[in-house]
C-alpha cells in the first residue's frame, strides 16, 4: 500500500443545493457526483486529464488506464452494473472474477488536499471486506463507512 498527498489542482464549482451531481469542472455545464468528481480529482493529481468516464463498465476497462486502476471514493459502490448477482456472496465472488484491475485508489479529498492510498488487489480485498456493507436497496455492496475509521484504518495498514 502507498500513499500520496497533493494539493488540489482542479478548477472546480460546488453546489451544495443540487441533489444529487454537485460538482462541476466546467462552470455548470455539466454535473457529476462525488465519485465522478474524485475520479476526476485523482487524474488531475497524476498529472492525467481530468475527464469524467462514467461510460465504462468495471469488467471492460478502468478508470485509469494508464495505471490499470479503479477508483473508488466515499459512499461508493463496488459496481454499477445491473447484471450482477442480487445476493452478496454470488455479488462479490463475481465481482472479483470480472474485475481486471491491478490498482485500486481509494480517493479521500478534504480541505483543499486529497489523499490518494494505493491498493493492490489483495490489500482492497481486505479493504471491501472491513467495509463494504450489503445494501439491500440498490442490491449491491456500497462502502460507507465515516472517513474517520477508514483513514485510521488506511494508515495503521500503512504502517505493517
Amino acid at each position: 500500500m502507498k500513499k500520496a498527498t497533493y494539493t488540489n489542482n482542479l478548477t472546480y464549482i460546488y453546489n451544495a443545493e443540487r441533489a444529487h451531481a454537485k460538482y462541476s469542472l466546467d462552470n455548470g455545464e455539466h454535473w457529476m457526483n462525488h465519485g465522478e468528481y474524485c475520479e476526476c480529482l485523482a487524474k488531475s493529481v497524476l498529472g492525467l486529464t481530468a475527464k469524467k468516464d462514467a461510460n465504462t463498465a468495471f469488467d471492460a476497462g478502468d478508470d485509469i488506464p494508464e495505471l490499470r486502476a479503479s477508483v473508488k471514493s466515499s459512499n461508493c459502490g463496488l459496481t454499477e452494473c445491473k447484471d450482477m448477482p442480487k445476493n452478496p456472496e454470488d455479488f462479490l465472488k463475481v465481482f472479483w472474477e470480472r474485475d481486471k484491475s491491478e490498482t485500486f485508489i481509494w480517493v479521500y479529498d478534504y480541505e483543499e488536499s486529497v489523499d490518494l492510498w494505493f491498493m493492490n488487489r489483495t490489500e482492497f480485498a481486505e479493504f471491501v471486506n472491513e467495509f463494504a456493507k450489503w445494501d439491500n436497496h440498490c442490491v449491491k455492496y456500497r462502502i460507507k463507512t465515516c472517513a474517520n475509521k477508514i483513514n485510521f484504518y488506511l494508515e495503521r495498514k500503512l504502517a505493517e
